[in-house]
């Protein structure tokens, strides 16, 4: 699966962002676990040992990217904050 991305216009200079450090990187339209398959995609094929970040819409979203992720890179942890324990913007 990782390799049609390797075919995705622009997936190169993404990689190659990463490579250099030029953060932050927005990934969109990216339906399903193509997100996070992306992401997965992007850090390793970066070789990105760092924390990652991805902020979502949604709770529902939270525990979709959190699974994928956790089944994509089972060497990295994965914290999940919930939007409802978070405080509102001042």
């Amino acid at each position: 699966m990782r390799n049609i991305l390797t075919k995705v216009p622009g997936y190169y200079d993404a990689v190659d962002a990463v490579k250099k450090r030029k953060y932050p990187i927005l990934l969109s339209g990216l339906a399903g676990s193509a997100g996070a398959l992306a992401a997965a995609s992007l850090f390793s094929d970066g070789g990105f040992r760092g924390a990652l970040l991805v902020i979502v819409p949604g709770y529902d979203q939270v525990i979709s990217w959190a699974a994928d992720m956790e089944l994509l890179m089972p060497d990295r942890e994965v914290l999940v904050f919930n939007p409802a324990e978070a405080l509102p913007l001042r």
